[in-house]
């Protein structure tokens, strides 16, 4: 991995303060990673009437079920305003259609500075946050899909299992007949070393039910080489050994996306984050599942302060508004701060539309390490 990934962060036209406010010190929001806005989606060739050219059909039934509009939110960007960037010599990274923004590596400050005159660049003169997204209740009563029980008994071999799902009473749905069968579960992480070579995914991978996978923090199709962290949240859920171990949804379908670079924490990686997002919602995701949460960062004037935990404000806690407002269970883990000074759950752990989860130990106790709410709403 290049030093230049390693380095990667997410500022935006902060850079671009109009005469008067001057230009934030480079060096404090450096290295070479900024958030580029766009103005509108004017020229797409995209429409929302053509909801098929950009949503696969499962999203589209997704929105459908819950009476969800489709929207120019959910229009690609104007592909002619990205293009244009990368004339200029800019590397465009990630693209969110959501926010209607591109992230672009450069080492070139004074281009950054050049732009600022492009018509379709929007200016943001107050913060490098884009305008709080404000979560809205979806319109009517969803009609519930159908879901093809397995059988209405069933003896898994549970194993070193048996204590994580005794503790939420899983067994009980898993004898229903709910095991996670018709579900696509999009899992935003770390990495996900070796599932593609891992016993304990062997069923997932000969079913076929590895839907999708990119790595959104190189850019680049996703290689199995990096951290663990993401293959043993997917083994909790769709792990199978043998008579040792059986995970909580093993029937489930699975898109694995890694928006996290676990040497370094920066901004660049929220932004990641609602690129996949995007991604999962485009596919039909019924499920994102992330075990990642930010608040402190490798430069402190990208911090965040417990009062901007406020269910809104976060890149990363809005991303997961927009999604859970998309028909999406956005399920995040509430942090592992619990022994530390921040102490309290982080983003996206704080959105006013995500189910927050902790940690417990096997006796039903919260651990220790686990994160503390409220968020700063309360």
């Amino acid at each position: 991995m290049s030093n230049k990934t390693y380095n990667y962060i997410v500022i935006s036209f902060i850079l671009l303060l109009q005469a008067g406010f001057g230009l934030v010190k480079a060096q404090e929001l450096a290295p070479k990673v900024f958030w580029v806005q766009f103005t509108d989606k004017s020229g797409s060739e995209y429409n929302v009437n053509r909801p098929e050219d950009f949503l696969s059909v499962r999203a589209i039934e997704r929105r459908t079920r819950y009476n969800i509009k489709i929207t120019e939110q959910d229009l690609p960007i104007n592909q002619n305003y990205s293009d244009s960037l990368k004339a200029l010599g800019l590397e465009v990274q990630n693209v969110s259609k959501w926010f209607n923004a591109v992230s672009v590596y450069t080492t070139d400050t004074a281009l950054m500075d050049t732009i600022t005159q492009i018509s379709f660049i929007k200016k943001n003169t107050q913060t490098y946050i884009p305008p709080i997204y404000i979560a809205q209740k979806m319109v009517g009563e969803p009609t519930r899909p159908s879901i093809k029980l397995v059988t209405a008994e069933v003896n898994l071999p549970y194993g070193e299992a048996l204590g994580q799902i005794d503790i939420i009473n899983g067994q009980a749905l898993h004898e229903m007949g709910y095991q996670g069968q018709d579900m696509l579960i999009a899992v935003l992480d770390a990495g996900f070393y070796h599932a593609n070579i891992l016993p304990a995914f062997e069923n997932i991978r000969n079913e076929n039910r590895i839907i999708d996978t990119y790595d959104f923090v190189l850019n680049a199709d996703l290689n199995y080489e990096q951290s663990t962290h993401g293959m043993k949240v997917l083994s909790v859920m769709g792990g199978e050994i043998g008579e040792l171990f059986t995970g909580t949804a093993p029937k489930a379908s699975y898109a694995l996306f890694r928006t996290e670079n676990a040497e370094t924490e920066f901004r660049v990686e929220e932004f990641n984050w609602a690129a996949a997002a995007e991604r999962a919602d485009s596919i039909g995701a019924d499920i994102i599942n992330s075990s990642l949460g930010y608040s402190i960062f490798d430069h402190a004037n990208m911090n965040y302060t417990y009062q901007q935990l406020d269910g809104n404000t976060a890149l990363i806690t809005q991303a997961a508004n927009i999604a859970a407002n998309k028909g999406i269970l956005v399920v995040s883990s509430a942090g592992n701060e619990g022994y530390y000074d921040w102490h309290y759950i982080t983003a996206p752990a704080d959105g006013v539309n995500v189910l927050a989860v902790g940690a417990v130990d096997i006796m039903g106790q919260k651990a220790g390490f686990s994160s503390f709410g409220p968020n700063a709403t309360g």
